[in-house]
């Protein structure tokens, strides 16, 4: 099946070759109206859900908290709603000779099976590079890199005639990189087996084709889960076309209350919102709350797949993980990050490596700066419980100044 792009469809999206359909939901309103919320408190109240995954009753109960929230502070909301298949847990496996080595199953890819020779592509993995490799009725193996998204890796082995794909890495793995399998994966299907190993696996892969050339015999699967997710959008009365996004995922992963990761870019999203209801350009602003971005960037997807004036965006500002660690951290267009150094210089710029839903606009060449303070020791565990007071406010106070100028800057250019 050939993939589409994100940018072509409207009503629905394609990921990991099938359908997701959007469209608008109506919750229930709390029985209780909160006066007041500090971002702390925005905080503690999802934590006290639990984890907040898909679909859940604590993604309910947050997305009902969030949408009185945004109504009491005078905005219109709207429920974003999407279904997609869940595998993340999909499961590869790459067998040379009587070795078995274990990967994990790169988004889109189909599930199957091939034998046949193992061809090691050079370089980094540029269409020319798979030709010369000759990997035609092969399995072809690149390795990950900073230069060649993982989607054009897919589409230049396919071009080639390769029958399967395997990711290799030695830099950092897999388990523990946050761009994760995730990095610009392909919108729909793919026509051959991909997988990614783990960096003990593409090392001992190593050992193996530096002895002999060998057969390798590569399968994926994939126990697909049909699930739901809300976005939850907050506007102006006024606005119509978005022009730029700010927003934050609300879900966590299975087990992890996920008050780090992410109800403090959620709660700093909020306080933003409130702050930002009087500046004379928020009617081009849409606050969002993204579901699902923990499984691969869904509700992200879902959200620019479903917007008919895509080429309108000037800009998305992502916040992911800002509650812990001292350093504010900035990454994404160059652009973004030079203004936000400039308006804030205590804020370091990083090399955009993380994988959150700012990635899903980046995709389609729109702006995008993404703030963070880096992963902490509870990050993806039931001990992520709490965040620092402190810094949630110095992050809300550094992000409106960044956002006063973005607006000036994007929306009123000289």
């Amino acid at each position: 099946m050939s993939r589409r792009s994100l940018a072509q469809i409207l009503a629905t999206i394609f990921v990991s070759g099938v359908a997701i359909a959007v469209a608008p939901t109506v919750i229930a309103e709390p029985e209780v109206a909160r006066q007041t919320r500090t971002p702390t408190q925005t905080v503690e109240f999802l934590t006290n859900l639990g984890a907040r995954t898909p679909n859940s009753s604590a993604s309910e109960a947050a997305l009902v908290y969030l949408r009185h929230a945004y109504e009491q502070v005078g905005y219109e909301t709207e429920v974003q709603t999407f279904q997609f298949h869940n595998d993340r847990q999909g499961t590869a496996r790459l067998t040379v000779g009587e070795t078995e080595l274990s990967g994990n199953v790169v988004l889109g890819s189909i599930v199957g099976q091939r034998l046949s020779k193992l061809v090691r592509v050079a370089g980094t993995g540029t269409r020319q590079d798979f030709v010369t490799a000759d990997v035609a009725g092969a399995i072809a193996i690149v390795e990950r890199n900073q230069t060649t998204s993982t989607e054009l890796l897919i589409e230049h082995a396919e071009a080639a005639g390769a029958v399967g794909l395997v990711l290799v890495q030695y830099d950092f793995d897999w388990e523990f990189d946050w761009a994760g399998i995730w990095e610009e994966s392909p919108a729909g299907e793919t026509s051959i087996p991909v997988m990614v190993l783990t960096k003990k696996a593409s090392e001992t892969l190593e050992e193996l084709l530096a002895e002999s050339k060998q057969d390798g015999l590569i399968k994926t699967q994939s126990p697909w889960e049909m699930v739901q997710g809300k976005n939850l959008i907050a506007r102006s009365p006024n606005a119509i076309v978005p022009r730029i996004v700010i927003g934050a995922h609300y879900d966590s992963v299975p087990r992890s209350p996920g008050a780090n990761d992410n109800a403090s870019g959620t709660a700093v999203v909020l306080e933003l919102a409130e702050r930002l209801q009087d500046h004379p350009l928020v009617d081009w602003v849409w606050f969002v709350a993204f579901d699902a971005e923990e499984v691969g960037l869904m509700g992200a997807r879902a959200l620019i797949a479903s917007l008919p004036y895509q080429t309108t965006l000037q800009g998305m500002v992502n916040f992911d993980m800002v509650g812990k660690q001292d350093n504010l951290l900035v990454s994404g267009d160059p652009l973004m990050t030079d203004l936000a150094k400039e308006t804030v210089p205590s804020i370091s710029v990083m090399r955009d490596h993380g994988v959150s839903d700012h990635f899903a606009f980046k995709a389609k060449d729109i702006p995008v700066l993404m703030i963070t303070r880096g992963l902490d020791t509870d990050w993806h565990l039931p001990t992520d419980t709490t965040v620092e007071p402190v810094l949630l406010e110095e992050t809300v106070d550094a992000a409106e100044q960044i956002i006063q100028v973005l607006l000036q800057d994007l929306l009123l250019p000289e």
